[in-house]
């Protein structure tokens, strides 16, 4: 049976052969924040999500790729970084690494990120301007 998961992904070297180590960036970010895939449309969190992942380096320290969002993680406690985000050019992203690392990955596949909603706490005179069938969802400020 074929996950549907994101949970592997092709990593290749500067000579253009695959890595073996195949884990995708954005589920080791999804693990760590305990993430899960927004319904309504809008991003559970300000910046891009787990999902919106595309662009990772692989080497023996942390990359700065110049990104307005970067993750860094050890792989497996062992001597390798993982640095990786969201980029709208990942290509030219990797293009500018100087430092000598030991794989890319990118995807072309991954979604834009989402936008986000902020929440606001209303107020008696909010309230009684909000239409009566959107009121349930300013009852409680735990249920956001």
């Amino acid at each position: 049976m074929k996950s549907r998961r994101k949970t592997h992904a092709e990593w290749i070297n500067r000579w253009g052969k695959n890595v073996e180590y195949a884990i995708h960036p954005g589920t080791i970010l999804a693990r760590h924040m305990q993430w899960i895939k927004p319904t309504d449309g809008f991003a559970s969190m300000s910046g891009p999500e787990p999902d919106t992942v595309n662009v990772a380096v692989l080497a023996p320290y942390m990359v700065s790729m110049g990104l307005e969002h970067e993750y860094y993680a050890r792989v497996d406690s062992g001597p390798l970084w993982i640095s990786f985000g969201y980029s709208t050019d990942p290509e030219s992203t990797i293009r500018q690494i100087t430092k000598p690392i030991v794989a890319t990955w990118q995807s072309k596949t991954n979604r834009a990120p989402r936008p986000s909603k902020d929440y606001i706490m209303p107020d008696w005179i909010l309230a009684n301007r909000m239409p009566e069938n959107e009121r349930w969802r300013y009852n409680d400020i735990g249920n956001y």
